[in-house]
């Protein structure tokens, strides 16, 4: 009977930390989406220049896979790690230049034809890189 509980208490778990994640996304595409339609979302001209602000937004810790490319280049999958409100950390072995915008199609958007978001590449790494969305 214990064994019956804690199997369902995973399931439940499961599901509950699928549907956080969904519901990040789905989040993030659209206030991406509604930007400048609604004031206060699209960020103001000194906000736009700060880098420095990528802490100030809580991080949801992810583990899915990303398309994302940018003008003249064909669509790269890649890992998303992590994602907030005003950006992502993807891992992959072709990580873009800081600066460069790029857009990335994540995962729940795929199922419901929603168009992708667009960020702007702040830190590259070895093997990944943080996006700020714009």
């Amino acid at each position: 009977m214990q064994e019956q509980w804690r199997n369902r208490f995973k399931e439940v778990r499961s599901m509950f930390w699928n549907t956080v994640e969904s519901l990040a996304i789905q989040g993030v595409a659209m206030q991406q989406a509604v930007k400048g339609f609604i004031p206060g979302l699209a960020p103001t001209p000194a906000a736009a220049n700060h880098v420095d602000d990528r802490r100030l937004m809580r991080r949801l810790r992810m583990d899915r896979t990303v398309s994302f490319w940018t003008e003249g280049m064909e669509p790269r999958q890649a890992r998303l790690i992590n994602l907030s409100r005003s950006g992502m950390y993807i891992e992959t072995d072709a990580p873009l230049d800081p600066g460069r915008e790029t857009k990335i199609m994540l995962p729940v958007l795929m199922a419901k034809n929603f168009p992708s978001v667009t960020g702007r590449v702040v830190r590259r790494a070895a093997h990944g890189m943080a996006i700020q969305l714009q």
